[in-house]
């Protein structure tokens, strides 16, 4: 009974994290982003110059969001700008599915899980719009994935981090997050070492360099 029961907590939790997913478009800057990945892709170059501002043309630009501009490029390229609800809808159905698989690992109730999920879900929901900040919350989830409940953390959270800090400046709250994991493996779980730790911590944070943009 518990295997039928599983995929359909997970089929349960998808459509209604999907739920989430009908907002209107608030966002006035996607246009700006699309624009700004069209600029990336057409000339295969990131500009770090102003190249629209009338009062501030030819300053220096600081799209430290260039990354996911590129992405909503190629997809609306691929599929057409309306298409991008589903991008939306991909990541916030893959994102709460990662925090119920994750908190599976901590609790055994399926329902606190189902819950749990939704109460996020619905908390953050005045904010799932068509923007950079849901690659954040989607890799938060990843990363949320990777640390909790192995039994060992993986150097996968670097190239992650390199990733996340060229799609969305919250990759600073990722390595916060990263902290406060090392810190509880070290010093709660003692299930890391304090050497080891400490390096990964700053090869994590000095991921946050990794955008051209600084």
């Amino acid at each position: 009974m518990k295997t039928i029961e599983r995929p359909l907590w997970y089929l349960a939790a998808a459509l209604t994290f999907w739920s989430f997913g009908y907002t209107i478009i608030r966002g006035s800057d996607l246009y700006w982003h699309l624009a700004a990945g069209r600029l990336i892709v057409e000339s295969l170059t990131i500009p770090l110059q102003d190249p629209w501002s009338f009062t501030a043309y030819g300053g220096p630009w600081h799209n430290h969001e260039w990354l996911a501009g590129v992405f909503f490029w190629l997809w609306k390229k691929a599929w057409g700008v309306e298409s991008l609800v589903y991008w939306k809808w991909l990541v916030i159905i893959s994102t709460y599915l990662l925090l119920f698989l994750t908190l599976e690992r901590l609790v055994e109730s399926q329902l606190l899980c189902y819950v749990s999920a939704v109460f996020a879900a619905a908390a953050a929901s005045p904010l799932l719009d068509i923007r950079p900040h849901l690659y954040s919350e989607f890799l938060y989830g990843v990363m949320l994935y990777i640390c909790i409940g192995h039994r060992k953390y993986t150097w996968w959270l670097v190239p992650l981090l390199i990733l996340w800090a060229n799609l969305h400046s919250g990759a600073v709250f990722g390595v916060f997050a990263v902290a406060v994991i090392l810190t509880a493996a070290v010093f709660f779980e003692q299930r890391l070492e304090k050497t080891p730790a400490l390096l990964l911590f700053l090869v994590c944070a000095a991921t946050l360099l990794a955008n051209p943009y600084g």
